[in-house]
């Protein structure tokens, strides 16, 4: 069949027509639009540095058309991944770009935009760890064993539990101790600054940095490192031994004390309250620390709930302390009485003591009962007057009074008996006062008090401190009824022969106002302040007879 000439011409502009219709400008049709998503991420905490993988569809797979947002960091800055298949990539958690301190860790949304496309962000969220960031460590030395003190900045909803802590040369991480003070001062909007968070150093501990981490921050290193300091010698015997100061840096109370209350469980010592300087000078503490003859290393633990005190008297029985009376920040004697229990380190309210308001009384337990008695009231006045007391059934009884009232005396027990000397009797200037060397033994079965031999070769005869060791009782340090007057003199009394005898001198520097506590086969004398008040001193001495 012939074509005419007409319809070859039709048959052309239609098929021309049709070209057109298809491809005017004789470009292809786009593929149709990717749709982008984000379905998962891994793992579900990161901080700067960590490789977080991103899954989805529609990647591609050149790392160069990919840009991914981190919603903590900034919308308008954008991060290129290391590695990118269509339903995977990999990319390197980026710093955030904040100049402030941060509230909380940070819930991201993570963002990604493909080849020029819009920028598309997940209802799948990480959490992003901030690192760590902190101040401190208590200091830049310390011995295995030893307490030392995290200072620095952390969430406000911190809790110490889960602070961590790595020294050098271990593998462990070590937590935070129980006592550890996690009060918080505001530093900057969303960081809190915890003041004394004590870590004890292990025994695998080398010199070099400290890591820290915990549950809302990332690991990271401290501003400082720790140096290892070589463990203390055992004492000599017969020869007094220093033990080290009491120093806790970051901590409140870093000054010595005088007129303090120590008493001992198991195998602990506590130290409690005291003044910064000479007596009465309106500087009473409140802190309290425990002493661990193990490391010779302190822990502070709550402090006495009723304020600044000085001049108390304590004593313990079974696992628990008592500390009764004492000076208040207004130099008035006072007559409450609590318990402390270094389990739970707490204090509780007792019955108060039934004498007058005192302080400089004596203080000791036998048996399962506590004594208090002698002392200064509220006129100066020393006293005579002698109480019980019962924890079973937290109450007092009135007991016959010493021969000769005496303030700022001291007092040990043995073999179940107590022995009282020392101290001064009359009023505070301008009464007069008359130092007392004379000694009193007191049975708790009889309720009898017994002259003994009086205090001899110790011309210091108020506010010394004792100890009992090996059924003898130990006095030292101490000064007269006026001037302040320290000393290093020791003398220790044998019941039996109803002797006294010289200790080899305390090397320490004179002194009065210390403690003294015996632990196992070790007396102590600790604290106290020097000749004038001018210096008052936190070191620790020990002793073991020969």
């Amino acid at each position: 069949m012939k074509l005419s000439f007409g319809a070859i011409c039709l048959l052309c502009i239609s098929l021309l027509t049709s070209c057109n219709k298809s491809s005017p400008d004789n470009t292809p049709d786009p593929p149709p639009p990717v749709t982008v998503t984000i379905t998962g991420v891994s793992p579900k905490t990161v901080t700067e540095g960590d490789t977080l993988t991103i899954t989805g569809t529609s990647f591609g797979t050149d790392p160069a058309k990919v840009k991914v947002f981190f919603d903590y960091a900034g919308f308008s800055t954008s991060y290129t991944p290391i590695k990118v298949s269509p339903t995977q990539l990999t990319i390197v958690v980026p710093k955030s770009n904040s100049t402030a301190l941060v509230p909380n860790p940070a819930t991201c949304h993570p963002g990604i935009e493909v080849n020029g496309g819009d920028q598309i962000f997940s209802e799948v969220t990480f959490t992003y760890l901030y690192p760590a960031v902190y101040y401190t460590f208590s200091g830049v030395s310390a011995r295995l064993g030893e307490f030392i003190s995290l200072n620095g900045p952390f969430y406000k909803n911190q809790v110490a539990d889960s602070i961590r802590v790595r020294f050098s040369g271990s593998n462990q991480w070590i937590r935070p101790i129980a006592g550890s003070d996690i009060t918080y001062i505001d530093v900057r909007e969303g960081y809190f600054y915890y003041k004394n968070v004590l870590i004890r150093v292990p025994a695998d501990a080398h010199t070099g940095p400290i890591e820290v981490a915990s549950d809302l921050l990332a690991p990271g290193k401290t501003d400082s490192s720790l140096t290892v300091l070589p463990l203390l010698p055992d004492p000599t015997p017969g020869v007094w031994t220093t033990r080290g100061d009491l120093v806790f840096v970051g901590h409140t109370s870093l000054s010595g004390k005088t007129e303090a209350a120590a008493f001992t469980i198991n195998n602990r010592a506590y130290i409690a309250t005291g003044n910064t300087g000479a007596p009465l000078d309106g500087y009473g503490t409140t802190d309290v620390w425990e002493f661990d003859p193990q490391y010779y290393s302190w822990r502070p633990m709550a402090n006495f709930p009723m304020g600044h005190r000085t001049g108390s008297s304590v004593f313990s029985i079974g696992n628990k302390g008592y500390l009764c009376g004492g000076f208040d920040k207004n130099r008035v004697p006072t007559r409450d009485f609590w318990e402390f229990d270094p389990a739970t380190n707490t204090w509780t309210k007792k019955a108060d003591f039934p004498g007058k308001a005192r302080a400089r009384a004596v203080g000791f337990s036998i048996g399962n009962l506590g004594y208090i008695g002698s002392g200064q009231d509220t006129s100066g006045l020393a006293l005579s007057d002698f109480f019980q007391y019962d924890p079973a059934s937290d109450s007092w009884t009135a007991l016959p009074a010493m021969p000769i009232e005496r303030s700022s005396a001291f007092a040990f027990v043995v073999n179940n008996k107590a022995y009282i000397d020392g101290g001064w009797k009359g009023q505070i200037a301008p009464h007069p006062q008359s130092a007392l060397t004379d000694m009193y033994m007191f049975d708790p079965a009889a309720k009898t008090w017994t002259v003994k031999a009086p205090m001899t070769g110790n011309v210091r005869t108020s506010m010394n401190a004792s100890f009992v060791l090996n059924g003898k009782g130990y006095v030292g340090l101490g000064n007269t009824v006026s001037g302040w007057q320290g000393s290093k003199v020791v003398v220790a009394y044998d019941p039996p022969s109803d002797t006294w005898a010289p200790v080899p001198s305390f090397r320490g520097l004179e002194r009065t106002g210390a403690v003294g506590f015996a632990i196992g086969n070790t007396g102590y004398f600790s604290h106290g302040f020097a000749i004038g008040g001018a210096l008052t001193f936190k070191d620790t001495w020990a002793y073991i007879p020969n």
